[in-house]
């Protein structure tokens, strides 16, 4: 590959799709906006992006204890409950 040509950041998509109340992803933690966007957008905003995706997955982290169910997707893409 020519190193002169300037690489997209990659998406932090984790193929674990699967919204919360607030429509943030539970597996890359990126607001419904962003995920449709992300396609289009220049590396500066991708790393605005980033950015908040980490804030999410900090606050996320420190808000949860074990105990909390987690949800993941089912075989049909549905969001389940696996503490149940």
């Amino acid at each position: 590959m020519n190193n002169n040509v300037k690489q997209k950041l990659e998406s932090p998509c984790v193929r674990n799709c699967c919204l919360d109340e607030q429509d943030i992803c539970l597996g890359c933690f990126r607001s419904v906006t962003e995920i449709t966007q992300w396609a289009l957008a220049s590396d500066q905003t991708r790393r605005v992006f980033l950015k908040n995706i980490a804030l999410r997955r900090t606050q996320r982290n420190s808000n949860h204890s074990k105990s909390v169910h987690i949800l993941s997707p089912s075989p049909k893409g549905e969001c389940r409950d696996e503490g149940k």
